[in-house]
């Protein structure tokens, strides 16, 4: 069975992003509301701090302590998504990176009544320049938190991106665009440059809000669409990405939504489902045929993800075929390859 590399790239839409003044936050404009989640783990996953990187975070409610995932590390996994689907900015790509115009045209947005797609969303931060988001993802709570089991344990390959592999991370010198990593069915056990980690089991379910205000109906479609996706396609969170680890689905199990342009007398009328926009835009997003899309549905699929194998070149591959292409390495000249 040849080996496949864990990652891949998402090409970048033709064009520019769509960048424009946001909405600001002292109007009453568009739609409000929350989404109630629940987080279901399909593989092992871990969410990990900076300073205890191998043991899944966990902290105190109501004088339990329980594992759960910060708000933050929700808000970066669909970010990721919705950037994907509305062509925002390389906002954590170094602009020396940007080589070709069409690149730099994507670069970071850097003022904040100038912003691209998932900006006006989620918010930005250059130089001083600020714009508030208008997203705000509460902590997962998960389980009650448990002493660590030594059968839990994995050794994932730990190392930096190494980007400077332009066969891997360029096509005819342009940028391959985003980079995402496959769905595997078995965690990847690490050889080299490893470390010992503890993800919390498949099937661990964790629950929480989103609240949101000031959204356009195509901008909470796409929202609730960045969150639950569609059939067959599943989200990447946490650490050991590229080991196979963090594959997780998401439900919206309950949603309100106001539209603010029609309060009556400060009256809110609560709905209970996505606005009557909302099918067709779906409709047409489930539509496109265009590479940024199919090569999105392509990395996020976890259907026939048994049938393949995952693993990096060692670096004495690296060394022995500097020019050799990611399409060539993923084609089959692997398997031979340490790892």
């Amino acid at each position: 069975m040849k080996v496949i590399n864990p990652y891949n790239f998402i090409p970048l839409p033709e064009g520019k992003p769509d960048r424009r003044p946001p909405i600001p936050h002292d109007r009453f404009m568009g739609y409000a509301g929350e989404f109630e989640i629940t987080l279901n783990s399909i593989s092992p996953m871990i969410v990990c701090s900076g300073r205890e990187q191998g043991i899944p975070l966990r902290g105190k409610r109501e004088g339990k302590e329980y594992y759960f995932i910060p708000g933050t590390t929700l808000k970066g996994m669909i970010r990721n998504i919705y950037e994907i689907l509305e062509g925002g900015c390389l906002r954590l790509t170094q602009v020396s990176n940007l080589k070709t115009p069409h690149e730099r045209e994507y670069g970071g947005c850097e003022r904040n009544n100038f912003l691209c797609p998932a900006c006006r969303v989620f918010g930005m931060l250059s130089k001083g320049e600020v714009y508030r988001g208008k997203v705000n993802p509460g902590d997962l709570i998960g389980p009650l938190a448990g002493p660590i089991r030594g059968e839990t344990k994995i050794e994932v390959t730990v190392g930096r991106p190494k980007a400077e592999h332009a066969a891997f991370y360029q096509k005819e010198k342009n940028l391959r665009g985003r980079k995402g990593y496959y769905h595997q069915e078995q965690p990847v056990q690490g050889t080299l440059q490893t470390k010992n980690i503890y993800p919390l089991p498949a099937g661990t379910i964790f629950q929480g809000t989103i609240s949101f205000k000031n959204l356009t109906p195509r901008e909470v479609t796409l929202l609730y669409y960045s969150l639950v996706l569609e059939e067959g396609l599943a989200h990447k969170m946490g650490f050991g990405k590229a080991a196979g680890l963090g594959s997780v689905t998401v439900q919206v199990t309950s949603m309100k939504l106001a539209d603010l342009g029609k309060r009556q007398n400060f009256s809110i009328n609560w709905l209970s489902a996505l606005p009557p926009e909302s099918q067709a835009i779906l409709e047409d997003l489930k539509k496109r045929t265009d590479p940024t899309y199919q090569a999105f549905k392509s990395i996020y699929s976890i259907q026939g993800i048994q049938e393949k194998r995952y693993g990096y070149p060692s670096y004495k591959w690296f060394k022995d075929n500097p020019q050799m292409s990611l399409e060539e390495f993923n084609d089959g000249f692997s398997t031979t390859s340490e790892y």
